[in-house]
């Protein structure tokens, strides 16, 4: 892995937007945006919630 992100800040804040709607479901959208944005197809990946990753939770 080279360290570099694989999302940009733009492909991050429309990915975010999307979270707030739930993003299940969603892959489609999220690998249409990352190919307008990129202009290649998009690496493997999957979705974790906010819930599944404790964010906004307290510990």
């Amino acid at each position: 892995m080279s360290g570099k992100p694989i999302l940009n800040d733009s492909i991050r804040n429309k990915v975010t937007q999307l979270e707030y709607k739930g993003l299940s479901g969603k892959e489609k959208e999220i690998k249409r945006i990352y190919k307008e944005s990129t202009g290649k197809e998009p690496p493997p990946f999957k979705i974790y919630s906010s819930d599944e990753m404790n964010i906004g939770k307290e510990v």
